[in-house]
């Protein structure tokens, strides 16, 4: 949904969710101000999707993954009071399927990268294993600093160092590794034709 008053529309979402509780009786005050949207859970997953995805699908994971995940962490404690309210609408499932889709692309260029780098071609279904392992660890962790906002802010700069080293030097010797041969090694079960 294109809306050319987006800024005005999150400030006022932003502020209202600030200030007021989404009891029932809030409901429809706050509908009238965002009359374009379903509901308040239509508005919120629209916002998340405009300040968020918009922005991080335009990043290269392999050249941008520090900032990518400081975009993130630093959008989480910016925000904490908006995504809780989404969080608390979408439920745990819905906003980790909403962070799923915003890494997934990203996932699938950092690995498809890396394996470039590597001169390995991955066979699909293991680079789609990868994609989704990787997709998935970042999105419990985004999750996790959606619930400890405070351990978050305490932590951020470990926490970016961690998944960064992590994202950055196991996931090239991961792909490189795939190569071997042998017992445990992934052609011993991975169909590569694909």
């Amino acid at each position: 949904m294109k809306i050319p008053q987006y800024t005005k529309y999150s400030g006022i979402s932003k502020t209202f969710v600030r200030t007021k509780s989404l009891a029932q009786n809030h409901k429809k005050q706050f509908l009238e101000v965002a009359y374009h949207f379903e509901d308040i859970y239509a508005l919120f997953k629209w916002m998340l999707e405009q300040e968020t995805f918009e922005i991080i699908k335009q990043f290269d994971m392999l050249i941008d993954f520090h900032e990518v995940l400081q975009f993130a962490a630093d959008y989480i404690l910016n925000n904490h009071y908006m995504i809780n309210a989404a969080y608390d609408s979408m439920g745990r499932d819905g906003l980790k399927r909403f962070f799923y889709r915003d890494f997934i692309g990203l996932a699938e260029r950092l690995i498809d990268s890396a394996a470039q780098q590597q001169g390995v071609k991955l066979c699909k279904s293991y680079q789609a294993f990868l994609s989704d392992f990787f997709t998935e660890a970042i999105a419990n962790i985004l999750l996790s600093w959606v619930q400890k906002p405070d351990a978050l802010a305490r932590d951020k700069e470990q926490n970016l160092a961690y998944m960064e080293h992590l994202m950055l030097n196991a996931l090239p010797e991961v792909i490189r590794s795939s190569k071997d041969k042998g017992p445990g090694s992934v052609e011993s079960v991975c169909d590569c034709t694909d």
